[in-house]
């Protein structure tokens, strides 16, 4: 074999496992309504009530709002973010959009779908079987249409200018998510670190100063030990069973309270230690909470094992990438 084809079937092999890795993905969830609704002036503003649907928490990538422009002036508009829905806009707002603006139609502005970006995601996470409210202002003195429906979407209602529920209305909205946690039942994945950088966790761990089977974020690449199925162990919670042969088969993982709550990958049948619950935790990053209450973290201190024993997300430590496993 030349160098030159040396060369070039590593730069394929090198694509072939980029192209297996998928870690954020992004989503449209809700897609209410359009051109074919009734136009309604937004005055001081209107809203609507959503929830997501999803059984995992997941970011805002994108809201549309169908919007109609003004007849001879730009306009602006922003989206303030509120929980929950059924206090309207009575409280503090946990997320707000940069500010959108849209030509009149003198000067070529039409009518259609305006995308809004929230001015930080990892504000306002989205948590299943919770409501949200979208509002929508003018920051310009003149505004435009918005497009109301009637009742075509099923787990909320539009809001009026004075940021009341309108119960059997829904305006014309889209939103569209990131999901970014990807530990769900039936996913097999791969776990990997922020600290240190783009390692994977790994299970193939014996000798000192790890114990049999511990978790440690040690590994470069993806094998069977640093493979995992995520199985659903109810209540919102899962397990982690590691793919590798750790002694007689496949092996869920669980805490240790007796070894500093580190984490092994040794229990033919699963427990309550072997129960976590994944959280965002920004970034596009997932957390782990295991069933002591504690956010698993890798320990730059001991070799990067794992351990449950952080009350709170302080840093990269506790943040997860979750790579899907072909």
């Amino acid at each position: 074999m030349t160098k030159s084809t040396r060369i070039f079937a590593a730069m394929v092999l090198l694509l072939l496992q980029i192209g297996t890795r998928v870690s954020a993905v992004s989503q449209q969830i809700i897609n209410n309504g359009g051109s074919s609704c009734s136009s309604q002036s937004i005055g001081n503003g209107f809203g609507q009530s959503f929830t997501t649907g999803l059984s995992v928490v997941a970011t805002i990538d994108t809201i549309d709002i169908y919007l109609e422009p003004h007849p001879t002036t730009v306009t602006s508009y922003q989206i303030k973010i509120y929980v929950p829905a059924s206090s309207g806009c009575s409280t503090t707002a946990i997320g707000t959009s940069f500010i959108t603006n849209i030509p009149a139609q003198n000067q070529g502005g039409l009518a259609g779908w305006y995308p809004f970006r929230l001015v930080d995601k990892n504000a306002a996470p989205l948590y299943p079987g919770t409501s949200y409210l979208i509002y929508v202002t003018h920051t310009s003195t003149n505004f435009g249409n918005y497009k109301l429906c009637g009742n075509t979407y099923a787990n909320g209602n539009a809001f009026t200018s004075t940021c009341a529920q309108s119960t059997g209305n829904d305006i014309a909205f889209r939103v569209t998510i990131i999901r970014a946690p990807r530990l769900e039942p039936g996913n097999t994945v791969a776990l990997r670190t922020r600290l240190p950088a783009n390692t994977y966790v790994s299970a193939n761990n014996y000798a000192s100063p790890f114990h049999t089977n511990s978790l440690a974020a040690n590994r470069a690449a993806v094998g069977q030990y640093e493979s995992f199925s995520v199985e659903n162990a109810g209540s919102g919670k899962i397990y982690l069973k590691c793919n590798g042969n750790n002694g007689g088969g496949q092996k869920y993982c669980r805490f240790d309270s007796s070894l500093n709550n580190e984490l092994l990958c040794d229990q033919t049948t699963p427990g309550v230690t072997s129960q976590f619950t994944e959280v965002d935790v920004g970034n596009a990053a997932s957390g782990l909470i295991a069933s002591n209450g504690l956010f698993v973290r890798t320990d730059a201190g001991s070799s990067y094992k794992l351990k449950a024993d952080q009350s709170s997300v302080g840093g990269p430590a506790e943040a997860f990438s979750c790579d899907i496993v072909p």
